[in-house]
């Protein structure tokens, strides 16, 4: 399954280069970003600044279910033109701006591509 797990730092373009071929007219991509904030979503709404994230996981688990929203979305959008799906997700410490997670898809047509990504 196009699902991984790594401890070195997310290309874009390597996300891009896992799914695109000349079969398909479209190509989606979602990077999740460490953001320089955190909002507290309680009452207070207070925003706290963030230097940077440490990501661990329990890494079989982790891979199994990465793996099955793979699945589910290969399964609801097969039908309707759907190519690869690459889905990466980064481990250990990531500063601002880093690459956290990265999802990309190719699909016959854009709506499909981006729906999927979704």
């Amino acid at each position: 399954m196009p699902a991984y797990l790594t401890r070195k730092k997310i290309s874009s373009q390597q996300a891009i280069d896992a799914v695109a071929s000349d079969r398909y007219g479209a190509v989606s991509l979602f990077l999740g970003v460490v953001r320089n904030n955190s909002e507290d979503h309680t009452r207070s709404g207070k925003v706290s600044k963030v230097v940077r994230l440490d990501y661990s996981a329990y890494e079989k688990m982790a891979l199994k279910k990465m793996q099955e929203t793979e699945r589910a979305a290969s399964k609801k959008w097969r039908s309707k033109g759907l190519g690869r799906i690459y889905i990466i997700h980064r481990l250990g410490r990531l500063k601002v701006g880093d690459i956290s997670v990265a999802v990309s898809v190719s699909a016959v047509h854009r709506n499909e591509a981006i729906l999927a990504c979704r």
